[in-house]
């Protein structure tokens, strides 16, 4: 499988598109694994749970949403987009706020 490391995309996307284009894909899947966006950009990911001491993954990616979001625009020009799944969201702050609600008696 080929793949393109985010710090190799350039703006205009055309390693992308000409990857597309060089194997005639009439329809493509898109699969996003959240934790390529900056963690600036993009917190609510798997490996930033604020109370566990275990570190999942060191390395974090610098793509923004707004990149992201352009790949993404620039292949719906070439192909057909079958569908997408976005992976490795985690809200940990909505989840330890539901925790922290859980224990109010009022809300009992």
């Amino acid at each position: 499988m080929q793949t393109i490391a985010s710090p190799d995309l350039t703006p205009d996307n055309q390693a992308i598109l000409a990857w597309i284009r060089k194997n005639n894909f009439e329809h493509l899947a898109i699969h996003v694994d959240v934790d390529v966006l900056n963690p600036r950009s993009f917190y609510s990911q798997f490996s930033n749970n604020p109370i566990s001491p275990q570190t999942f993954n060191n390395v974090k990616e610098e793509m923004t949403i707004p990149q992201l979001s352009k790949i993404i625009q620039d292949v719906s020009l070439v192909t057909d987009i079958a569908g997408i799944t976005f992976a490795e969201h985690m809200p940990w702050d909505a989840l330890n706020l539901k925790k922290m609600m859980e224990q109010f008696s009022f809300m009992k």
